[in-house]
């Protein structure tokens, strides 16, 4: 029995007494089991989904066949037989768009994938004739290959019917990197139709390449003398391909290893072909019973992780019995390959029954998921019941080298096939089959029809630590971001009391999607990043924001420092000769201390507010508060001492009373012309005249108390003196 072909089950009648216990028991042993959403969708008759895949705006695109016509979700007629249906959905499965393709015949799509233009090609086969929307007849009546090339809204672009005279059924198809895509199908058509070659047995691999406007750039028949069916083909990195399927053919045409197991078994048969579609190498892989091999990924080192289905025990590749230890009961059998086919490492997964798998999925932690369905309860690596005596969905995680990390079953109380699995970048897997189950188990809402499509998301690594806002269930619980409270706290880098111009980092952990830094609980403008410089005294806070609400976090205070003041005056001509002096003053402030500088060496010993400056050179001052720490530098007053001792005289200058409280008398010995200047301590000039007398009376009752500097200038010589004003 090949993948798209099923059988309709009833179950089986019980005790009342007997299926009560039955069900309270699995509710108890589905009791952690957890999704984020589960949905049905279908009409009034049959319709399952074979194909999904997250789209690149987050949400899904699912196909399938259709039965119904409109009917329960399905909004367009059906065309014939059974038709292909597919359904885009948004992130939490709402229907954006749907769309029926069809003829008057049966069509049954198998493959649905999205381009790198945001379109999609949706493969299947179809015996249609030219009918409803399809534009092309069936070459024999029998089926053949239908691909189509939709938009992002499912307008059809374009679409081709490959066949020949004998029976064509698609497997796979991928877009490759011309914007065509490479088609992986099976035939027993001979050279007829689109076909060029003849079949090799009763069954061959179909390689076919189409261009990106659905022309044939060329194809390959591949087999031996009996039945070789292809299910998987992807476009490697370097421009050839991985093909995989199974074989039961012996050594003939095109297969050159023979069965691991007696004639007639299949094995896994994977090859790759270059660019042209030639055969580069070949592998079969399998054990003594039968292998069938539905779904393969290339993986980021050039090998491929293959889904197989096995009942052999060990023997050949196998290196485990079969979970029942009965031959006949099919298992998951999950093998990883290298960039040649060489088998890297394979794990036997299964219950005590019947376990299908359909889909193969790669995991972001580097790992792998497998999804089909099982007939297994509680037994080898399944974990929980099924719900029914019938198959349930069940989907299993392993890491890089195969080992099991999580199981889950999804079912209802009838029929639940699952076919196809999807994964995306936060951990979540939607798988998608058919289910005949109503309201039961897992599946809480009615039937449309006698199947639906019955599509779960779910998160199968929980975080016991709890939720977070992330749209996730992290815990597992089947709720999402449920009672959040966001978290926020922030920490500072050094002291939080520094001087003027330093600042003070600060940075925040939160569990929010965003913060906001405040200052004395107002916002900042643009303080929207995990850290923050605060260059002003005051309270400091952070707040999370995110769906789930917001949360303030601790505050800090900080405190701004002001560096005390520093400005140094000159108390007379900062240019004299030699011998001569300048008294500089830096005004005194309560509380500091004082260090003086000359060409920015400190001066030993310069330690008061006023310093004497006698030879050249560039003087200023550093101001430090004592209590803070924190100082700043003065201005910078250049000395100049540009003449020698000599060459202008020293004019004798004394002054009587001194101290003075009303009058002073300024005496010299000399008769010249000559400019007498009183200066105050801050280098403020109070007084000034020009007089020949060797005597000079000033009245000073007007001054202030304190120090003054008396300088007189002549033109052959200069002198200076102080006096102190009571």
């Amino acid at each position: 029995m090949w993948k798209h072909n099923f059988k309709m089950k009833t179950l089986k009648s019980h005790l009342v007494c007997f299926a009560l216990l039955s069900i309270l028991s699995m509710q108890f042993s589905h009791a952690q089991i957890a999704y984020q959403w589960q949905k049905a969708y279908g009409g009034s008759l049959n319709d399952g989904a074979y194909s999904i895949s997250t789209t690149n705006d987050g949400g899904t695109i699912v196909g399938g066949y259709s039965y119904s016509g409109i009917s329960g979700i399905k909004t367009e007629s059906a065309y014939g037989l059974g038709d292909y249906w597919v359904l885009k959905l948004d992130a939490d499965g709402n229907v954006e768009w749907q769309k029926t393709y069809g003829g008057s015949g049966l069509d049954v799509l198998v493959q649905v994938v999205q381009t790198a233009d945001g379109g999609y090609f949706v493969g299947g086969y179809s015996q249609s004739p030219i009918s409803g929307n399809k534009t092309e007849n069936s070459i024999a009546g029998t089926p053949d290959i239908w691909l189509l090339r939709i938009d992002g809204v499912g307008n059809i672009l374009w679409q081709t019917d490959l066949g020949g005279n004998g029976t064509d059924y698609l497997g796979d198809v991928n877009e490759t990197s011309d914007g065509g895509c490479i088609i992986g199908g099976y035939s027993n058509s001979s050279n007829s139709g689109d076909k060029t070659e003849n079949s090799k047995g009763n069954l061959d691999y179909w390689i076919i390449k189409l261009n990106s406007d659905g022309s044939i750039g060329w194809q390959n028949t591949i087999g031996g003398t009996s039945i070789d069916q292809c299910h998987a083909a992807e476009q490697l990195p370097d421009g050839t391909y991985f093909i995989s399927g199974y074989s039961s053919s012996p050594i003939s045409f095109d297969k050159t290893e023979a069965p691991v197991g007696p004639f007639n078994n299949y094995d896994a048969w994977i090859m790759q072909l270059n660019a042209s579609g030639s055969i580069i190498w070949q592998n079969v892989i399998g054990g003594s019973s039968v292998e069938n091999l539905y779904a393969a990924k290339i993986t980021p080192d050039n090998g491929a992780i293959l889904a197989i289905q096995s009942n052999s025990n060990i023997s050949g590749d196998k290196t485990e019995n079969t979970i029942s230890g009965v031959v006949g009961d099919m298992d998951y059998w999950l093998v990883k390959v290298d960039h040649l086919g060489n088998v890297e490492w394979e794990n036997t997964l299964g219950g005590i029954h019947a376990d299908l798998c359909y889909d193969v999925v790669l995991t972001t932690s580097g790992g792998y998921a497998v999804a089909g369905h099982s007939l297994s309860g509680v037994s080898g690596d399944k974990t929980n019941a099924n719900w029914g005596d019938t198959y349930d969905y069940w989907a299993v995680g392993v890491d890089s080298l195969g080992a099991v990390i999580w199981d889950k079953t999804y079912g209802g109380l009838n029929e639940d096939y699952g076919y196809a699995m999807s994964g995306n970048e936060n951990g979540q897997f939607i798988i998608a089959g058919n289910s005949a189950s109503g309201i039961s188990g897992d599946r809480t809402e009615a039937s449309y029809g006698v199947y639906d499509f019955w599509l779960i998301k779910f998160r199968p690594v929980c975080d016991s630590t709890g939720e977070v806002c992330n749209t996730l269930d992290d815990d597992c619980d089947g709720l999402i971001d449920e009672s959040v409270i966001e978290d926020i706290y922030i920490y500072n880098l050094g002291e939080t009391s520094v001087c003027q111009g330093a600042g003070v980092t600060m940075f925040a952990e939160y569990t929010g999607a965003s913060v906001q830094w405040t200052r004395n609980g107002i916002p900042l403008p643009g303080a929207t990043g995990p850290g923050y410089v605060a260059l002003a005294s005051g309270n400091y806070a952070c707040i999370t924001t995110s769906d789930c609400g917001e949360a303030t976090s601790n505050a800090i205070h900080v405190t701004i420092n002001k560096k005390p003041k520093a400005k140094v005056v000159a108390g007379g001509p900062t240019t004299f000769c030699d011998g001569d002096f300048v008294y500089l003053n830096e005004l005194p402030t309560a509380g500091c201390t004082y260090l003086w500088q000359k060409d920015g060496t400190s001066i030993p010993g310069a330690v008061l507010n006023t310093y004497v400056a006698t030879t050249t050179g560039n003087y200023r001052c550093i101001v430090t508060k004592t209590e803070t720490g924190c100082f700043n530098t003065s201005n910078s007053i250049i000395v100049t001492v540009d003449c020698k001792v000599g060459e202008i005289q020293t004019l004798e200058l004394s002054i009587y009373p001194n101290p003075a409280s009303s009058n002073i008398t300024i005496k010299t010995n000399n008769t010249d012309p000559k400019t007498i200047s009183i200066f105050n301590a801050v280098g403020a000039l109070v007084y000034n005249t020009l007089s020949v007398e060797e005597n000079v009376l000033v009245a000073i009752n007007h001054l202030p108390a304190g120090v003054y500097y008396v300088d007189m200038a002549a033109e052959y010589g200069k002198g200076n003196c102080t006096f102190v004003k009571e």
